[in-house]
């Protein structure tokens, strides 16, 4: 007799006062239909939207860049050479924030 796969328990709902203690939750953290098919409508979203932000911040920099020479006296070089360093202080200052709001460190379960 060919053994025929099982279907995954359905993981207790923790005591979560607002979802209630009779209620289950999808056993795993993606969003989840009413029948229990997960979709991926929500990160289609995030792709959507960091492409969007992301594309923007880098096209409208050099767009810009003559407006703000203009406004502040400031180089092309100099102005570049901000953008930089912000960026640079952003993806060094986003280690940290990340594992103080999440307890753990980047590749630490």
């Amino acid at each position: 007799m060919p053994h025929e796969p099982s279907t995954p328990e359905p993981v207790p709902a923790t005591d979560d006062p607002v979802a209630g203690t009779d209620t289950t939750a999808p056993s795993s953290p993606s969003s989840a239909t009413a029948n229990g098919a997960v979709t991926r409508v929500p990160l289609i979203a995030l792709c959507v939207t960091e492409i969007t932000s992301w594309g923007i911040l880098y096209y409208a920099f050099p767009v810009l860049a003559p407006d703000i020479n203009h406004d502040t006296g400031w180089s092309t070089g100099a102005i570049t050479a901000a953008f930089s360093a912000a960026l640079v202080l952003a993806a060094l200052g986003g280690i940290p924030s990340g594992e103080r709001s999440t307890g753990t460190a980047p590749g630490c379960s």
